[in-house]
């Protein structure tokens, strides 16, 4: 897992523990009103920052997979393959982030329809660094059995056109789904 996809978890976690002290810091506040309503906002907080925290672990240790970050040349950028596997459905998910390897932000480059496959030796999609400051990504768009195209955007796909100072090239393979 990329420090950057932990970010938002810290977040929440955070907000908790700010939510519960500040909860045990207004119980000693003697309008009784005031007081109850400030435990009530806080600890409706507090819960609510929790529940987020613990469904996104939840999410994340079980309906996430990630490929190891693809370093550009100059070794001052980093691309993250996230997948998320929908077990049952047949319909696998790919995001691909582009981050500065000091800066814990990425910003989200492709999406789309993937599958997933752990041992892959070509894995989709296909992410190859031209140089130090372009990106070329190579992905599939599936078109229906009947051979009637629609746009790749239509089923949720998504390419940028750039990112902290990254260029991206996105090139899109058509395949037929089965019948």
């Amino acid at each position: 897992m990329d420090p950057s996809e932990l970010l938002p978890i810290l977040v929440a976690g955070l907000i908790a523990i700010l939510a519960i002290a500040a909860c045990l810091r207004v119980r000693r506040i003697a309008a009784r009103g005031l007081r109850l309503l400030l435990v009530g906002v806080t600890g409706v907080l507090a819960v609510s920052a929790t529940v987020v925290a613990a469904a996104s672990i939840y999410f994340y240790v079980n309906y996430t997979r990630h490929l190891g970050p693809l370093g550009s040349p100059d070794q001052q950028h980093v691309a993250i393959t996230t997948y998320t596997v929908n077990d049952g459905t047949g319909s696998d998910q790919a995001e691909v982030a582009v981050r500065h390897v000091w800066s814990p932000y990425a910003h989200r480059v492709y999406a789309g329809p993937a599958q997933y496959e752990p041992n892959a030796a070509t894995p989709e999609p296909e992410l190859h660094w031209i140089d130090n400051a372009h990106l070329q990504i190579v992905y599939h768009a599936y078109v229906p059995a009947d051979g009637a195209t629609r746009p790749s955007h239509s089923e949720g796909q998504g390419c940028a056109h750039a990112a902290d100072g990254v260029m991206i090239h996105c090139v899109e393979n058509r395949v037929h789904a089965m019948k």
